[in-house]
């Protein structure tokens, strides 16, 4: 008697009438939105913004590093 009480609760009935099928697409449109594009955007805005290089010798072969700003030679950090 008690189960049947409990089932018959008004918020887990909202819980089964919820539908879950368009809250995984929502999820997935609001990740690529908000974390995706401007991440994409920040790496391709850098690739215009990358002066300075340094190549690092390997034992697959050179690398060539790029980087935004040039570092100070005699700084501690």
């Amino acid at each position: 008697m008690l189960f049947l009480s409990f089932q018959s609760h008004y918020s887990l009935q909202l819980i089964h009438r919820f539908n879950f099928s368009g809250l995984l697409s929502l999820y997935v449109t609001c990740f690529y939105f908000f974390l995706g594009i401007p991440t994409l955007l920040y790496g391709i805005g850098s690739w215009f913004f990358a002066s300075v290089t340094e190549t690092v010798h390997t034992s697959h072969g050179p690398v060539t590093i790029y980087f935004l700003n040039k570092e100070d030679e005699g700084a501690m950090y």
